[in-house]
């Protein structure tokens, strides 16, 4: 504000409001006290098998486990699946390459392990979506066993590579730096 910018507006103030009231409500109706929560805390530990230092920051920590907080425009299913697959190839972990969906992988998994390096046992992860727009919806998902197993596993492959490449010092992207014949064009041979 001092430097001229307008932080937010008071329709946008409004609409964050409304959906922060109906992220309390669901949260209230499952029985989480954002009193006795861990709100946006960071957890920092080190990946057991690579000694690479991880960091992770999840919106929610209860007792029982994880709750990390998305938007969306619009609750619906296919969307939200849409986003689940790109919240396992989410934010905060090993092997960062450009892109939106591609900025990190597998938060889901890496969120769980930062959470037991605590000590805990992690018996719920949950995402819960709120709609940007009104009425606000809300929206609970848990991911089932299969995916979670999948997003451990790959996870731990990812930092096994991230461990490889940063002993290598070789950030390069498979066949790059590789020598590739370029082969006369059809046009050029008169096919």
């Amino acid at each position: 504000e001092a430097e001229g910018y307008i932080v937010s507006d008071p329709e946008t103030t409004g609409r964050i409001q409304m959906a922060a009231w109906s992220v309390a409500f669901a949260l209230q109706k499952i029985g989480i006290d954002l009193e006795r929560c861990t709100i946006e805390q960071p957890i920092i530990w080190t990946h057991a098998e690579t000694e690479i230092a991880c960091r992770c920051l999840p919106d929610i920590r209860a007792n029982r486990g994880i709750i990390d907080l998305k938007t969306t425009e619009k609750i619906d299913d296919r969307d939200l699946e849409r986003s689940i697959w790109d919240y396992g190839r989410g934010r905060h972990c090993a092997h960062n390459r450009g892109g939106r969906k591609a900025r990190s992988r597998l938060q889901y998994a890496h969120y769980g392990e930062g959470f037991e390096s605590l000590g805990h046992t992690v018996e719920t992860r949950t995402i819960l979506f709120v709609e940007t727009q009104p009425p606000h919806r809300t929206k609970r998902v848990s991911l089932d066993a299969d995916y979670e197993h999948w997003a451990v596993q790959k996870r731990h492959e990812l930092m096994r590579e991230l461990k490889d490449r940063t002993d290598r010092n070789d950030w390069a992207e498979k066949g790059e730096g590789e020598p590739r014949e370029v082969k006369l064009p059809r046009f050029i041979k008169g096919e």
